[in-house]
């Protein structure tokens, strides 16, 4: 019996090779005047996931050539995977232009984590934000999978180093970073309890922003704003011009074809058992 691959097997893996070499497309630079002051503005809505990342790189590349007055990412975002989350604090990082937060109306889990990698957080009316603990999904279902307790414990303590380390770069209390992640941290301000021991803290929009004694400061927002135009008055840039990152037709493609990825795999390898 012959092992060479029959025309139709190979004519399968050019098609999916061609869409894939459509990709790099994602991460150009678009079409955006760059003179005058610039405001970026990033949305994650939804689920945090590799797709969300092509908008990501486009938009922090041109900011590294551009220097934009401000970058703004808009939340909305039950959370995602460490992964993707840990590159897009990378890129918050890498960037020479203050960076803010606006959690419009959540910021949940990975979503949380991002808000502290910011330079000042801003909370819409009636949004929340926290509740960081890791967690594992089960591959199985789609469920939460129960761990060995040492195994959680070192999860754990990653995304509790993460977090206090991100707050102890941009001004935030690194026990309420640790107390979204930890449920055995109680954090409290002077004799107040915010969040009991054996609780996630999760914030809503008026406490984020409550200045509770001995603290002269916010809890952790910097205010709460209507809307976008709003935000911008706030840091004194009301008369920057907004460019708006969206998804391209190259990026719809990588996210289609990130979502149908293991399929094609496990396709393209059935398809060389058959051969």
């Amino acid at each position: 019996m012959s092992t060479r691959p029959s025309p139709k097997f190979l004519c399968a893996i050019a098609v999916i090779a061609a869409i894939i070499a459509l990709l790099p497309q994602a991460t150009a630079a678009p079409d955006v005047d760059v003179t005058g002051k610039k405001v970026f503005v990033l949305p994650i809505k939804g689920p945090i996931d590799k797709s969300m990342l092509f908008i990501f790189r486009r938009a922090f590349r041109l900011a590294k050539k551009t220097k934009p007055a401000a970058i703004i990412i808009d939340l909305d975002t039950p959370g995602g995977r460490l992964k993707e989350t840990q590159e897009i604090i990378d890129w918050i990082r890498s960037v020479d232009a203050p960076v803010y937060a606006f959690v419009n109306p959540n910021a949940i889990s990975a979503g949380a984590i991002i808000s502290l990698a910011s330079d000042a957080i801003f909370m819409a009316p009636g949004s929340s934000i926290g509740s960081a603990m890791p967690i594992m999904i089960s591959p199985m279902g789609g469920g939460v999978q129960q761990l060995p307790p040492d195994v959680k414990e070192k999860m754990l303590s990653v995304v509790r180093a993460m977090v206090r380390g991100l707050a102890q770069e941009n001004g935030y209390s690194d026990d309420l970073a640790e107390a979204m992640v930890d449920p055995s941290k109680e954090y409290k301000i002077g004799d107040r309890v915010l969040c009991p021991e054996g609780k996630l803290l999760n914030l809503t929009a008026m406490e984020a922003i409550e200045i509770i004694p001995p603290q002269e400061k916010p809890v952790l927002a910097q205010a709460m704003v209507e809307n976008m135009s709003a935000l911008l008055a706030h840091i004194d840039l009301a008369d920057a011009d907004v460019v708006r990152f969206e998804e391209k037709q190259a990026e719809k493609l990588g996210r289609w074809i990130t979502m149908i990825g293991p399929i094609l795999l496990a396709l393209g390898a059935l398809g060389i058992y058959i051969e």
